[in-house]
């Protein structure tokens, strides 16, 4: 328990306008959020049904916003916030979240969630927030090995999904959804596998149109007079008879 007492107290300013030595670009980034969140005065409600593996909306005084956090596990890259600055930092973590994680780290209550060893009551499927966003299949609860057998054939050793099977996967979810109702998959899931979707459309297209491109420069290429529309014999003999009348 001493080690989460000591996880509430104040720690060590890191500073705004330049990188400690011991830390990375991003554990730079990721300790300037926690240390602002800390200074914050948000107003946070538990929208869920968990104290602490649950939804939260966050309102902030301050700007009069609200925004959406989810405490999906112990691991950072896998909550969720609504906010612009999570959507593009790349680091699976904002103010709002740590926020968050700091008032439920508060309550002796909670302490008991944050341990690494606490086991998965179900099986969700979530996005992972990091320099390459990937879906990454968390098996749980009493039907996990059938789910993770279900998903065997599209996932890796660790769990994400392939790249290649991203096509596929909503199958699979709709297959895990008929053996476990319990089986979550969060909205963020739905829409980065919307976004990949309307991708490979962009992608097919631009090839399409590529192809056709292609396809008149080697025409023209393998033709070069076949756009010229050059005009009869008769026809140049009128245009050189004008020509010499007016010289």
């Amino acid at each position: 328990m001493e080690n989460n007492k000591n996880a509430t107290r104040k720690e060590k300013k890191v500073p705004y306008y330049r990188k400690p030595e011991d830390l990375t670009v991003d554990e730079w980034q990721a300790a300037l959020r926690k240390q602002f969140a800390a200074e914050q005065d948000f107003e946070i409600k538990n929208t869920g049904n968990h104290p602490v593996f649950s939804d939260f909306e966050v309102y902030n005084p301050k700007s009069e916003k609200t925004y959406k956090v989810s405490i999906r596990d112990n691991e950072n890259s896998y909550n969720f916030c609504s906010c612009p600055d999570f959507r593009v930092n790349g680091l699976g973590t904002c103010k709002h979240i740590e926020n968050v994680l700091l008032t439920l780290k508060k309550k002796k209550t909670n302490w008991k969630y944050f341990n690494h060893n606490q086991p998965q009551t179900y099986s969700s499927l979530s996005l992972y927030y990091g320099k390459e966003r990937k879906l990454k299949l968390k098996p749980g609860g009493e039907n996990k090995e059938i789910i993770k057998s279900l998903f065997e054939p599209v996932t890796d050793n660790e769990g994400f999904v392939k790249p290649d099977k991203l096509t596929d996967i909503e199958d699979y979810i709709r297959k895990a959804m008929t053996i476990d109702p319990a089986f979550r998959v969060y909205p963020d899931v739905y829409e980065f596998i919307q976004g990949h979707k309307q991708q490979m459309e962009r992608d097919r297209l631009t090839e399409k149109t590529f192809s056709r491109w292609h396809a008149k420069q080697h025409s023209r290429q393998s033709h070069p007079h076949k756009t010229l529309s050059l005009p009869e014999e008769g026809g140049i003999k009128n245009i050189q008879s004008r020509t010499d009348s007016h010289s």
